[in-house]
């Protein structure tokens, strides 16, 4: 006898317990067939629930385990059988093999997503025995082009999978549930037996298959499925399980099979009244409102994921410190992979013992990837990218500090292609003999994989060159020695999984010689077919542990009874289904219409049961359910709530969203453990108004001899003690070495003393890469003009010369430099070499609009590159300390333009800027923008002059895009003149101005007077005092900077804008410092904007 049992979530479990009574009880053989996940979890509630010592006669099994069970009693004719990797491989033959005959699906045939959902497909038309040429006679029908071509490729590849499956003698799941079912009246697996199904979501075809086999034989068959009657409230929700019930009993009925459906009677949930209204309502189409106060719902939003799950282990922490056992808790995620390694974290950090269910992905391990990686770089002819992915996967047969070594020195001289394999020439000699070893320990396995590879006439040789491979670089030793380290680190999921990479890497490979026998796989597609088989094999995990927290997938866990549920991650787009269904949804159904077949599952199908999965954990509660969603991810980027959380809202009016950006519950309820304590300690930056457990917390963690030093570490920087400030006099001279120095050392003092800290004490290297970033550009620029100005000081008639000979100039220049780089980055591609050309001709521009501007000028280039305080140069600038101690400045002035009249010689003073530099009054009075003027103090050193002006000159953006394309001609031409004026300081004398740019108004300087003579308000204008005033003010506030430094001060205080803005906007070490924008806008070094004129009255003696 059948039945067809259905009841809403919560109610069918004991229906299972009562017959594994009733066949304890009848001495009868009990089968409870589950889903494969649940088949631990199904026994240890069956023992637990009846109190039982074992389960003696019962037998919890998957459908698989069901298969090998009949298989072992009764045998099997087929021992060649190819699994879901090896079903995918003769899928992606079967494309590979067939690319003419693709006429819609061939731009993606390699990609393994598709080969996966297409595998999928033609499975479940093949479980329905659906004819090939029933569905071609479908798309030569069809009037849908695109429809028709989807149609057409699908038969094709069906047709060639069954072909290759025949010509093979191999079977499939399929063709092996059809033997199994043939081969279980005789296995006696289920004679005499009580069966009882339950967990599953539907009835698939492949189920219905199975019961179809064990109605015959078991004695008592109850099939149990979550749903309930169509006419109740939520009723059209379970239309998927209902259905596919009602297929089952027509099934049943077909094979003269009697059978009875039947709907438990409804019981409330024990459960608050609140989750009991929720179970009732949440999948209704109209909801009635619970208005009343709510004590067991709640919806927390988390700025980030990372907030989120902080806030689950919290609340989980303090569940477990109220008396809740860990068991009785579980915590769902709505996407485990975004969530896993988070949660971790923080339930170490709080404390809580639980237990991840999540399979590892298979192909993400290094071993797996070392062999993709391997091939790739064979295919590609040793790309960098391919190169440096290959030594990062850490089974690379190198160490990790070699790996180390080599990755950095393959990326700072853009080591690729045929250099791997001669001795490297770039760089030092030292460092290029220490990595010669290395690189010949690299290469030679790989050339040993490319030659075994290209010499293999079949797939099987071809399989043996990888495995000679692996062997070669150590592959099984590595994972051997892997998981020995994981299993003395007490770290047994990682041990377990490790333990099993070796037996997956030689079963996928089985599969592919059974799937290609004598064929010859191309190494071009080596890769792809390998991806194809792995994409979407998981690792088993370990068995879940008595005494823990579950953590597990939406619709991959079944929940028991627990009292405590956590859901996370309740977003927009969680319920959308993870894989492309070939078909849309419309065209789908119009196939299953065409060729009168049961329905295939469609990506809406997959929504509206991971909808009913959701509904499931949401009603599974018996005390308290908490739901949580983020507001942004980790980079910034908005998150929505997911729709439903609106709805249930609306339900419940009484619910409100607690967390959200600018709130931490956290932070507000007393310390639970030492190390959560520590963490949300660490997190502030006001101490002020802790409250008193706060204190005793503190108290406890400094003087706890295990968390001691832990609490120095962490906690000690975060305090206002001043420590974390300061340096002694004699580290900081020892550190810095200043009896010499630049002067953009002292500037970069000023912007910021932490920032001078470790770019001059610390002096951390920063991985170089061998390609063309903004510096190289900017650079470019910076030595074109320089060389520039040079040769116009040697041209004859310079300015007075044509724009072609101006151009030619420049054209010189810029290949001189090319010629000087050709062995570096600008010179190393053909696409580099062509945006030095775009660069050519911006500078081409430039110079003729400065030649231009020299035209109009009685100023002429006197010095370019004139050095100070080094070799050849001028004197140092040399700086008076309080204790009479003498610092001397260096420097190189980019550019000295000079002007003689029979009285004077006036001079000014031009720094070139590839960025948007301005001289602004209020740098200069910080000390951010004292270079000009000490540049001036340089110069008197060697000459009398009277100063015209200190300027900076733009010389690359904006007539270059970010990306080294040029803007159009027309825009280049519109704004060259007003990008490329000269900006700074200039002298109050309208003559000289006027000898400096005789245009009106002057190209290079903008209009600075008005038309009666007087300055213009607001310009930067000033008398010979005024600036010799702003010269001394520039001494002087260079003494006491060099001072600061030499006591020490070493505190991360950047000086900021009254908007917060500063040197961290742009700070590469912003991340040790822990300064964020709150703390820099508390900072007493806030800088406010002033006027020139402010300017002069503060620096005035």
């Amino acid at each position: 006898m059948v039945k067809i049992v259905c009841a809403r979530v919560g109610r069918l479990w004991n229906k299972v317990l009562d017959i594994v009574i009733v066949s304890l009880k009848d001495d009868k053989p009990c089968i409870v067939l589950v889903p494969e996940q649940y088949t631990l979890q199904a026994e240890m509630d069956i023992v637990k629930d009846l109190n039982l010592k074992g389960l003696m006669k019962v037998q919890v099994m998957s459908p698989s385990r069901l298969s090998f069970r009949v298989f072992e009693r009764a045998g099997s004719t087929n021992p060649i059988s190819l699994d879901e990797q090896g079903q995918r491989m003769l899928v992606a033959k079967a494309l590979y093999t067939n690319p003419k005959k693709l006429n819609y699906f061939g731009a993606i045939s390699e990609n393994s997503g598709f080969i996966n959902s297409l595998t999928t497909f033609i499975v479940s038309l093949k479980e329905q025995d659906v004819d090939k040429q029933a569905i071609a006679d479908v798309a030569a029908v069809l009037d849908d082009k695109n429809f028709a071509g989807k149609i057409g490729d699908i038969a094709t590849v069906y047709s060639a999978y069954d072909e290759l499956l025949t010509q093979s003698g191999f079977t499939d799941a399929q063709d092996t549930l059809q033997d199994m079912l043939s081969r279980l009246e005789f296995s006696q697996v289920a004679k005499g037996a009580y069966c009882v199904v339950y967990g599953f979501d539907t009835i698939s075809v492949s189920l219905k298959n199975t019961l179809l086999g064990l109605g015959k034989y078991c004695e008592k068959l109850v099939v149990t499925l979550v749903a309930d009657k169509y006419q109740q409230d939520d009723g059209p929700a379970f239309e998927l399980p209902l259905k596919s019930a009602q297929r089952l009993q027509q099934a049943f009925k077909d094979n003269h099979i009697q059978s009875e459906f039947s709907f438990l009677d409804y019981e409330p949930l024990n459960a608050p009244v609140e989750i009991q209204h929720l179970e009732k309502y949440f999948l209704a189409l109209n909801k009635p409102v619970y208005d009343e106060k709510l004590s067991s719902i709640s919806i927390y939003a988390g700025s980030t994921p990372y907030k989120e799950a902080e806030y689950v282990a919290h609340m989980t922490r303090l569940h477990l410190l109220s008396g809740t056992k860990p068991e009785d808790i579980v915590i769902i995620c709505s996407t485990l992979n975004n969530y896993a390694g988070i949660l971790s974290g923080h339930m170490a950090t709080y404390e809580v013992p639980y237990y991840i269910a999540q399979k590892s992905n298979f192909s993400a391990h290094g071993a797996v990837r070392v062999i993709i990686h391997a091939i790739d770089i064979i295919r590609d002819n040793y790309r960098l990218d391919d190169m440096l992915a290959y030594m990062s996967t850490g089974y690379a047969g190198i160490t990790d500090t070699e790996a180390n070594l080599l990755r950095n020195y393959a990326l700072e001289y853009g080591i690729k292609g045929k250099l791997w394999h001669k001795d490297f020439t770039r760089g030092e000699e030292q460092i290029r003999l220490e990595l010669e070893p290395i690189r010949k320990k690299l290469i030679a396995p790989l050339n040993t994989l490319h030659i075994g590879l290209k010499e293999s006439k079949t797939a099987a040789q071809s399989i043996d060159a990888v495995m000679e491979f692996l062997y070669e670089i150590g592959v099984p030793e590595n994972l051997e020695k892997a998981e020995q380290q994981f299993l003395l680190s007490n770290i047994d999921e990682a041990a377990d999984t490790t333990r099993q990479i070796w037996k997956s890497l030689t079963d996928s490979f089985e599969q592919m010689k059974l799937v290609f026998g004598n064929e010859r796989i191309p190494i071009i597609r080596f890769a792809g077919l390998l991806c194809a088989a792995i994409d979407g094999v998981q690792l088993a995990t370990l068995p879940s542990r008595l005494g823990c927290v579950q953590i597990g997938a939406l619709g991959n866990l079944i929940l028991g009874k627990p009292k405590i549920v956590f859901v996370l991650g309740l977003n927009d787009g969680v319920l959308s289904a993870d894989t492309e269904n070939p078909l849309l949804p419309d065209e789908l159904e119009k196939l299953e219409n065409s060729l009168k077949i049961e329905p295939l599952q469609s990506s809406d199908d997959v929504e509206q049961l991971k909808l009913l999965s959701l509904w499931k954990v949401l009603s599974a509660p018996q005390e308290k359910l908490y739901m949580s969603y983020s507001m942004s991810e980790e980079n910034g980027e908005v998150l929505q709530p997911l729709a439903q959380l609106k709805s249930l809202k609306h339900m419940f009016p009484q619910l409100h969203v607690q967390g959200g950006l600018l709130t931490s519950e956290i932070e507000q309820i007393p310390p639970i453990s030492p190390s959560s304590a520590l963490k949300v300690l660490a997190s502030k930056q006001d101490y002020s108004n802790l409250s008193q457990e706060w204190k005793d917390s503190i108290d406890f963690l400094f003087n706890s001899p295990k968390w001691r030093n832990k609490a120095f570490a962490v906690l000690n920087p975060t305090f206002d003690t001043g420590k974390n400030t300061k340096i002694s006099n004699s580290k900081a001279n020892e550190l810095f070495n200043l009896s010499s120095m630049s002067v953009s050392r002292i500037q970069s003092y000023a912007s910021c003393p932490f920032r001078h800290f470790v770019e001059e004490g610390l002096r951390p290297k920063e991985q170089k890469e061998w390609k063309l970033n903004y510096r190289d550009r900017g650079n470019f620029f910076h030595a074109a003009l320089e060389k520039f100005s040079h040769m116009a000081v040697q041209e004859k008639d310079y300015p007075d010369i044509s724009k072609d000979r101006c151009d030619a100039i420049m054209q010189g220049v810029g290949e001189a430099i090319l010629l000087e780089q050709k062995d570096l980055p600008l010179g190393d591609s053909v696409r580099n070499i062509s945006n030095t050309e775009k660069y050519i001709m911006a500078c081409k521009e430039t110079a003729w609009t400065l030649t231009r501007s020299f035209q109009r000028s009685a100023f002429m280039i006197s010095k370019v590159e004139q050095c100070f305080g080094k070799l050849g140069g001028l004197k140092p600038v040399a700086l008076k300390l309080s204790s009479g101690e003498m610092i001397l400045l260096s420097g190189i002035i980019d550019r000295v333009d000079e002007y003689k009249s029979d009285k004077e010689t006036y001079i000014r003073v031009i720094d070139y800027k590839s960025g948007n530099a301005a001289l602004r009054a209020e740098d200069i009075y910080a000390g951010l923008q004292l270079q000009l003027l000490i540049y001036l103090n340089a110069l008197t050193s060697q000459m009398d002059f009277v100063p015209a002006g200190i300027f900076y000159q733009r010389i690359a953006n904006p007539l270059i895009k970010e990306d080294g394309d040029m803007f159009p001609y027309e825009d280049l031409q519109i704004n060259k003149d007003k990008e490329l004026m000269l900006n700074g300081i200039v002298l109050k004398d309208k003559f000289v101005v006027s000898l400096m740019d005789d245009g009106d108004p002057p190209l290079s300087l903008g209009k600075l007077f008005t038309t009666a003579g007087a300055p213009i308000k607001g310009k930067m204008l000033a008398s010979k005092e005024e600036i010799q005033q702003l010269m001394d003010f520039a001494m002087e506030k260079s003494v006491k900077i060099v001072e600061d430094i030499k006591k020490g001060n070493i505190a991360a205080s950047p000086l900021v804008n009254e908007y917060g803005s500063g040197p961290c906007d742009y700070c590469d070490y912003v991340g040790i410092c822990r300064c964020d924008g709150l703390y820099r806008l508390k900072s007493l070094r806030v800088q406010k904007k002033m006027d020139f004129d402010e300017l002069l009255n503060r620096t005035k003696k």
